[in-house]
């Protein structure tokens, strides 16, 4: 990986320009800076990023990334790619995971097989669906129908995000406990991630094979994460923002 620093004359923004060994180009822009919150008068480290390049284009303010004495290279090395991803691109940092999902239906149906919950040939039928069908283009809609058997026709799919949505905002309205919105947040964030499935699990599957769905990040985030980001925010704690070498 090399860098390249770049003047700090953006509005207080510390610009580097990065590539990796495959060629790909990436420009971070990252500010931090102490804060005193007119409110409540209290003082926090503030974080501005920008990322522009190859892997798209993202960014995030944290309002509340430590006190005083903190640095944006040091909190930013503390955080694991499950957060920085979810806080820089959101819930569209992951896709649906067909063979992780599988290995969990397989788990479950052995489960359902040995308490009973499905017969023998039950479970050998949920089984032979799994492995006689092209998977390779299929998604987590088309996995609960797999695993479920049914063929059905359904209205369109912008129809059916449509009604999840007002359903799922419907819900949060009228949320009065804690677990409740908590349920309403998560069927919006389904609705994002995958698509119209809900209106497919409450009205024509079993509601325990979506429970089996598993997502994954999307392997272009994972590789920007370890050939770009990573390797970065490494050197940059190490030589405390760029401003010395690092040791030999």
């Amino acid at each position: 990986m090399s860098i390249m620093i770049k003047p700090a004359d953006l509005s207080k923004y510390e610009c580097f320009s990065i590539s990796d060994r495959l060629g790909n180009h990436v420009r971070i822009m990252v500010k931090g800076e102490v804060r005193t919150w007119r409110l409540d008068g209290q003082t926090s480290f503030t974080i501005s990023l920008k990322i522009l390049g190859d892997f798209g284009c993202y960014e995030h303010f944290w309002s509340h990334a430590g006190g005083e004495g903190e640095t944006w290279w040091g909190w930013l090395h503390s955080t694991d790619k499950d957060y920085f991803m979810q806080k820089l691109v959101g819930s569209s940092a992951w896709e649906f995971d067909w063979d992780t999902s599988i290995k969990e239906a397989i788990r479950v149906v052995r489960e359902w097989r040995k308490d009973g919950t499905l017969s023998r040939s039950q479970a050998q039928e949920i089984m032979d669906q799994i492995r006689n069908r092209d998977h390779d283009t299929m998604g987590a809609e088309g996995f609960c129908q797999l695993l479920s058997g049914v063929t059905y026709e359904t209205p369109s799919r912008e129809e059916r995000i449509r009604k999840e949505r007002e359903d799922a905002k419907w819900k949060l309205t009228c949320a009065f406990t804690e677990r409740t919105r908590r349920e309403a947040h998560d069927a919006l964030r389904r609705i994002r991630e995958f698509g119209p499935i809900s209106d497919f699990r409450n009205e024509y599957a079993f509601s325990e094979y979506y429970e089996m769905t598993c997502t994954r990040m999307k392997p272009r985030l994972v590789q920007f994460w370890d050939t770009i980001w990573r390797p970065f925010i490494e050197q940059a704690k190490a030589t405390e923002g760029f401003k010395k070498e690092v040791a030999a």
